[in-house]
């Protein structure tokens, strides 16, 4: 929802913290005076009992409460943050809960399974439930098992979001990275056959695989991503424009510095930037932690990210990536990351492709692009005609020379 009086010309959001999320930040990740100078600066500016705080902010509360109770802060508000981090311990309790379910049946299928993104970070970085908010788990199994995985969902009554499960067809699974489930209770499960959105050729999480390394969760045997690979994920995956800008990966990748610091290898995470024609991202996530957030990012490393040549369809992706989306944006996207799957076809059989490929992401008919751009523009030339004219009216009669009374 726009705030009253904003001009629709404005975009809102970004792709970096805002000020405020940056001072909470601050709060939870550094130490000392700058932590609860910080933290006072914070709470100066900002009603924690409103309901007007974003989501993002939020869930990084529970990570505040531990890091200024370590420190011995007394604060009239410590209380209310405990009851926010207990709030979302009892959360991941129960997420944790299901997906154990899942990755049980899944084991005795025969299926192997990774856990990601939030559960594989509250397990070896975190390693306190309460600290880092999840709002679903993740589950990637091997590409060529998930056809076997998603009929054994189903037999478990788990249904998709935002889609039929007949439309999970070969195709359609050839151009996605995953699909997000529901079960009867409402817990959501993000399914996953591949790791990143931009690799999706058969053999895209290989290494990743291979580089794994084993966890348990109740006894039972499952992978995560080794800290290298998970520090790229976690970085490339926040690198994105969002209506309420990103805050849990940054927190996330100091997190997992601060652990694992040792255990990274950096020419590793170059290769695998380079292979993956993620050099961009990573590179301005690093030199964002490293000016913020004093994150151990040597000046080698990024220097030699810095030295990396990335390509033309590289910088669009992720220029597109990190700017507001508008509906030619997003279809260029999708072309640039249409070429890539297709390779170095020619134009009119990419063009073909392209086509087939649209309805999978969520868009109209090659056919009806035109007119939905044409549509697009003309609505929103209304909506600041209108806002214009509101404007208009609302000025007092005095602003145009005429008496008021």
């Amino acid at each position: 929802m726009r705030a009253r009086g904003t001009s629709p010309l404005l975009p809102r959001g970004g792709c970096w913290p805002n000020p405020e999320q940056e001072l909470l930040l601050q709060a939870a990740l550094f130490q000392g005076e700058r932590s609860i100078h910080a933290w006072h600066l914070w709470k100066k500016g900002t009603d924690i009992e409103a309901s007007t705080l974003d989501l993002s902010s939020f869930r990084l509360l529970p990570q505040v409460y531990r890091n200024l109770c370590d420190q011995g802060l007394s604060d009239p508000l410590i209380e209310k943050l405990k009851g926010i981090y207990r709030l979302h311990w009892y959360k991941n309790q129960r997420l944790f809960h299901h997906m154990t379910s899942v990755l049980r049946s899944f084991h005795a299928a025969g299926i192997k399974t990774m856990i990601l993104k939030g559960t594989a970070l509250s397990l070896q970085y975190y390693r306190d439930y309460g600290l880092r908010a999840m709002g679903d788990f993740d589950v990637l199994v091997p590409t060529q098992q998930a056809l076997k995985a998603i009929a054994l969902l189903t037999s478990m009554r788990w249904t998709t979001r935002g889609i039929a499960l007949e439309a999970l067809t070969e195709d359609y699974r050839a151009v996605r990275h995953s699909q997000a489930f529901r079960d009867s209770s409402d817990c959501e499960l993000d399914f996953h056959w591949h790791i990143l959105p931009e690799n999706l050729a058969a053999d895209a999480d290989d290494d990743f695989w291979e580089g794994a390394h084993e966890v348990k969760i109740q006894d039972l045997p499952t992978v995560t991503l080794n800290p290298t690979d998970q520090l790229l994920h976690v970085c490339v995956h926040g690198a994105v424009w969002d209506a309420v800008p990103h805050v849990r990966w940054v927190a996330d990748a100091m997190m997992i510095l601060k652990v694992a610091k040792s255990e990274i290898d950096w020419s590793r995470l170059l290769i695998q930037a380079r292979k993956r024609q993620l050099v961009i991202p990573l590179r301005e996530t690093f030199a964002y932690l490293r000016d913020k957030f004093d994150a151990p990012v040597s000046a080698e490393t990024l220097k030699a990210l810095q030295n990396t040549p990335a390509s033309n369809r590289e910088y669009r992706v992720y220029r597109y990536s990190t700017s507001p989306p508008t509906f030619l944006s997003v279809l260029v996207k999708l072309w640039l990351i249409n070429s890539r799957l297709t390779g170095s076809v020619g134009f009119w059989k990419r063009l073909m492709q392209f086509s087939k490929n649209l309805p999978y992401w969520n868009m109209p008919p090659l056919w009806k692009v035109p007119f939905h751009i044409i549509f697009r523009g003309a609505r929103k030339l209304g909506r600041i005609m209108l806002w214009y004219t509101s404007q208009f009216f609302k000025k007092p009669r005095a602003a145009y020379g005429q008496p008021s009374h």
